[in-house]
């Protein structure tokens, strides 16, 4: 399961449940969620643990595409 949290509205914006866990799963989760805030989201960081989904080439390409930072976690911390 993932699922991007808005830490502002504390609020659940995208998510996605699946059987593997490939970074086509986060990718969906964050589709959901620019669906839900807007198509561009300029200043905002993505912040997610160092699991290889969202360390991805693909989730790096997506955040530049819609103006996002990525901020990955140390090994441990969720």
């Amino acid at each position: 399961m993932c699922f991007i949290t808005d830490a502002f509205s504390r609020m659940i914006v995208g998510w996605r449940v699946a059987s593997n866990m490939r970074t086509t799963m986060v990718l969906d989760a964050l589709g959901m969620a620019r669906w839900s805030r807007g198509v561009t989201l300029p200043g905002l960081r993505c912040h997610s643990d160092a699991d290889s989904q969202f360390t991805s080439v693909r989730y790096g390409e997506r955040l530049t595409e819609i103006g996002a930072a990525p901020s990955i976690g140390t090994v441990g911390d969720s």
